[in-house]
């Protein structure tokens, strides 16, 4: 088997340059130094690789982050200025550029050159393996650098290199059919597309040596002697084939063909021997036998290829593997600007997106609440559904109610002493002397009369209503009485017939299921939708908006087939208002038909004139609790009103007055008096009360 030898790299400083050009883009490198150093050991340590498995994820490594850094720093005179040094294999030439994309085929090359050392030293399983890796390598040197600036890596050249790794792994994989003891048929198969490939590539090496100097004479040569061994083999395992199958005539004249090549090649002595004995036992047994006629002239052998170029990417069987082996990006924070534009118009069309989803969602919403109010449903269906328990649901003092009856019973009686009060103050007044300020109080107090006396006129006109409430709402209560025709009419549908109660019953049965049916759709929505907003928010495309850089026309590369990815829950979504749409409909028919009964009708009826009854009885004591607190209320104003009335009486205010004249000091006021206004006190006073 042919290893082919390495490139020679010559050592290069990525430090410096990678450290300009990102203190230029982003004033400082440092927060990269980490990250510098370790990609500038990754260049070093492949410089000269081991040729082993070892060797091989170094390569492979440094492709990798080469491959990545490229995507996210331009590689140019114009971005990170750097020189790649490489010698070519045969000539010894230099060959600088500042091409990423030369420095990436030379590593490749020398990864499938690894690949060719592990396919020459390993066992067939790993060899065969091993070769359709290092063709699948050059296969893509050849179709992704059209315009290489060595002849090693030229497209010819990695053509080449590709045909003969198929070759060999086709060889290594026919080693271990026969191991196997594989039938002769499918051996004959496989050594014809090995001699053909062996014979391609001779013939491509052969001109690479003569026309551009490149390879070595051992290597066509060799592959020429492979050629006509595996020709020679699969004559002879298809004589044992036909042999096998009594085509005996057949069979000698392949016989004869392997032994004329195997006599023609250098140290193939054991094949020529086996096939001059097969050949000599085969001649006989027809002789004497079979007697069939031997063709001297036979149709090409068929061939079986077992050998196909690996793609690059899936050198390692296992992806994961393979992602272990490159590492993080460690370059990934460098983002260049025309992503960040990228970027934000992919935010925008997912933006965009979730906003069309959502007023789908939120329409759809608004339609099944709106529908659901309109016929007011479950209520309405449940009442219908279960008359006693809506009976109970109606029956009782209301909750409200009894409130209002607890916080009347808790405040005792209202106590109307006010003209008690008025008396105790005229007296007062009447006992000092007649000045402006005690005419002031009088007129006050018969201003106040009206206001008491309504006050006490309006106590009267609900003292009943309000007794009621103050009693409380316990079993035989006058207030619960007069709540007791909710449960005396009740309806029942006892008086029906069987048949009719059992189709309104499943009329009611099936519109509440819809209903239900209605929810789970509305929750099924809800939740999908949520799943939805949180990949949306999740989604990020940046590496492969980095990975597609170069790629015109993104909105049509790029962004359709990442936004399609969300295509499930926008049909999930538009699923459930397909559903929601049949089914509303489903319902409304369905309401409008059971409403239409003349039994639903009547029990409807029935329980709104019930419930009116329970309304008018609910603001009967609303209105007595009302003004139970309005009273309450100004009762309190009006004591208050008195009590500041009493605090402004003093007696014998002349006598005060002139004893304060007498003294020069000046005079004593007395407290300002209120004047009536309803029990609110004045918010001035009267000028004329302080005069000397």
């Amino acid at each position: 088997m042919i290893a082919l030898p390495l490139k020679q790299a010559q050592p290069i400083d990525w430090v410096a340059p990678l450290r300009s050009y990102l203190t230029n883009v982003y004033g400082s490198s440092n927060e990269f130094a980490s990250e510098i150093t370790t990609f500038n050991s990754m260049r070093e340590s492949v410089s000269d690789p081991p040729l082993t498995t070892s060797g091989r994820d170094l390569l492979y490594r440094y492709f990798g982050q080469l491959d990545l850094l490229d995507m996210r720093i331009p590689l140019s005179d114009r971005g990170c200025r750097i020189k790649f040094e490489w010698r070519n294999l045969f000539d010894g030439e230099t060959v600088v550029q500042s091409s990423a994309a030369f420095e990436k085929a030379c590593v490749l090359f020398n990864l499938a050159a690894v690949q060719s050392h592990i396919g020459a030293t390993n066992d067939h399983k790993t060899s065969y393996a091993a070769y359709q890796a290092a063709a699948g390598i050059f296969k893509f040197i050849s179709e992704s650098f059209l315009h290489a600036p060595t002849i090693d890596c030229a497209s010819e050249t990695a053509q080449t290199l590709s045909v003969l790794m198929l070759a060999q792994a086709q060889h290594a994989f026919l080693n271990r059919a026969i191991e196997g003891q594989t039938k002769p048929g499918l051996l004959s198969k496989l050594s014809k597309s090995a001699a053909d490939r062996y014979a391609e590539a001779g013939t491509r090496l052969e001109a690479l040596y003569n026309d551009e100097s490149w390879g070595e004479s051992e290597w066509y040569e060799h592959c020429n002697v492979q050629a006509q061994t595996m020709l020679g083999n699969a004559n002879l395992y298809m004589s044992l084939h036909l042999d096998s199958t009594k085509k005996f005539g057949a069979a000698i004249a392949h016989m004869k063909e392997a032994k004329t090549i195997f006599k023609e090649l250098p140290e193939s002595d054991q094949s020529y021997e086996l096939a001059c004995e097969k050949l000599k036992t085969m001649e006989r047994d027809n002789d004497l036998i079979y007697h069939e006629v031997v063709s001297a002239v036979f149709e090409d052998l068929p061939a079986t290829d077992a050998a196909k170029p690996t793609p690059l990417e899936k050198l390692y069987i296992d992806q994961n593997v393979a992602s272990k082996v490159v590492g993080r990006d460690l370059f990934s924070r460098v983002i260049p600007l025309d992503v960040h534009e990228r970027a934000s118009m992919y935010s925008e069309e997912k933006a965009q997106m979730l906003r069309n989803e959502q007023e789908k969602v939120d329409v759809a919403d608004e339609e099944l609440k709106s529908a659901l109010e309109f016929m007011d449903l479950p209520r309405s269906a449940s009442m219908l559904r279960h008359p006693d328990q809506s009976a109970e649901d109606i029956s009782g003092v209301p909750g409200l109610v009894k409130e209002w009856s607890q916080e009347v019973s808790s405040a005792g009686p209202l106590v109307f002493d006010l003209a008690a009060r008025r008396q105790r103050i005229l007296d007062r007044v009447q006992t000092g002397v007649e000045t402006h300020s005690a005419q002031r109080i009088k007129q006050s107090l018969i201003a106040a009369v009206a206001t008491d006396n309504e006050l006490e006129a309006s106590h009267n006109r609900c003292k009943a209503d309000v007794d009621i409430l103050r009693q409380g709402f316990g079993a035989g209560s006058p207030l619960s009485q007069s709540f007791v025709f909710s449960a005396t009419s009740a309806i029942s549908l006892l008086d029906l017939d069987d048949s009719e109660r059992a189709t309104v019953n499943e009329s009611l049965e099936n519109v509440l299921n819809d209903v239900v049916k209605l929810q789970k759709i509305h929750n099924e929505r809800r939740k999908v939708f949520a799943e939805f907003k949180e990949k949306v928010h999740a989604d990020d495309i940046s590496d492969k908006l980095v990975a597609h850089r170069k790629t015109a026309h993104i909105e049509e590369a790029l962004f359709k087939p990442e936004l399609a990815k969300f295509s499930p829950y926008i049909q999930r979504v538009d699923s459930t208002v397909r559903h929601q749409t049949i089914l509303l409909n489903e319902l409304s028919n369905l309401w409008k038909q059971t409403l239409a009964s003349p039994i639903v009708r009547k029990q409807a009826s029935d329980r709104e004139s019930v419930l009116s009854q329970r309304a008018v009885a609910i603001e009967r004591y609303r209105q007595a609790y009302e003004t139970w607190l309005a009273i309450k209320e100004g009762l309190n104003r009006a004591h208050k009103f008195y009590d500041d009335l009493e605090g402004s009486i003093v007696p014998d205010m002349g006598s005060l007055s002139i004893s304060a004249t007498n003294t020069g000091q000046a005079p004593v006021l007395p407290p300002k008096p209120s004047d009536f206004s309803g029990y609110t006190m004045p918010s001035a006073y009267d000028s004329s009360l302080y005069q000397r």
